[in-house]
């Protein structure tokens, strides 16, 4: 009976121990292996173990790998300086183990001694179950050893596989009104000479030469000539206005007394809408005239990148206020012919 509780309570000082050092990121087997073997003595040799930490050039080597990796778009190069067998749960598991090797060990082997019920057991009888469970124990230990430097080796040979697509971009996509709302905002509210600049950058994205700022006037309307490549080289006027509301036939036609003047092309682009009157004199003449409302504007922005930012699906994750404010930095000059 003294023998069978001794066992108790070094088989308890074993499940303690193997919590306290997989607590210190330390392998829980030999916390369990001390409580075993040495009691009582074997735990406060587990509560003096210092923890397990990385040295101070491997913590700052290890974060500058997750920052590259982030960066390059792949996941995070994994930790193999802990062992697997480190984590409580697996411990636990198998102390259970342990704990049924002794129980039905200690059973199997008192009837092969042949004890009756209530008589004292041989000393190997009590303690042949426990020398099973410390071989179970030190064969689990060198399992995950092993288990633990081919991980290490096969990290070390393979390049990180690069992450699903879903995974590249962890922000959210911006709702359609939200990402509308603000751009629209933003062209509205650009200086003067910040416009200018938002012009010529949004007539050469789409497929613009060779442009010449002609004009301004005080109404926010930036007059240009430019080269469209896309129609091969053929001149075109443009007309780019900033507007609270609609534009009206009157615009269209003003549009039309410059085209005519040198033969030009004509294209008219507001961050407003046209009127369906307007629209109807785009279409009137011989030469129409096309027209580029606010929506259309801030799709073209969207497809060429212009003040947004997206994610590999070309969902617009972010406005780029940075490209606004470049806009707002560049003073606009005019180049000589």
């Amino acid at each position: 009976m003294e023998i069978a509780l001794v066992i108790v309570i070094w088989i308890v000082c074993g499940v303690v121990g193997a919590m306290v050092m997989a607590s210190k990121g330390r392998t829980g087997l030999g916390g369990f292996a001390l409580g075993v073997m040495l009691g009582p003595i074997g735990l406060i040799v587990a509560l003096l173990v210092r923890p397990s930490e990385e040295s101070e050039a491997e913590r700052e080597m290890r974060v500058e790998e997750i920052k590259q990796a982030r960066i390059e778009g792949r996941p995070a190069p994994p930790d193999t300086r802990r062992n697997s067998g480190s984590s409580l749960g697996s411990v636990l598991v198998d102390v259970l183990v342990s704990l049924l090797i002794l129980m039905i060990g200690g059973a199997i082997f008192a009837r092969i001694a042949g004890v009756e019920e209530g008589e004292s057991a041989p000393a190997w009888v009590q303690f042949a179950p426990l020398v099973l469970a410390m071989l179970y124990l030190g064969w689990r230990t060198l399992r995950r050893s092993r288990q633990r430097q081919e991980e290490e080796r096969r990290a070390a040979d393979q390049p990180p596989e690069m992450p699903l697509e879903a995974e590249v971009s962890e922000v959210a996509p911006m709702s359609e009104f939200e990402w509308r709302s603000r751009i629209d905002s933003a062209v509205r509210n650009l200086g003067s000479d910040a416009f200018q600049r938002f012009v010529l950058e949004f007539l050469s994205a789409i497929g613009f030469s060779d442009i010449q700022v002609e004009r301004t006037s005080f109404d926010g309307a930036v007059e240009c000539v430019a080269t469209s490549t896309d129609a091969g080289g053929v001149g075109v006027y443009v007309i780019f206005r900033r507007s609270f509301g609609t534009l009206g036939a009157n615009q269209i036609r003003e549009l039309r007394e410059r085209m005519d003047q040198d033969e030009y092309e004509g294209l008219y682009v507001t961050n407003g809408d046209f009127t369906a009157s307007a629209r109807t004199e785009a279409t009137q003449s011989d030469d129409p005239v096309r027209l580029i409302g606010g929506d259309e504007l801030i799709d073209l922005m969207r497809t060429h990148g212009l003040g947004v930012e997206l994610d590999y699906m070309d969902r617009v994750i972010a406005v780029d206020e940075e490209w606004f404010r470049e806009l707002e930095s560049e003073y606009l000059t005019r180049e000589d012919d």
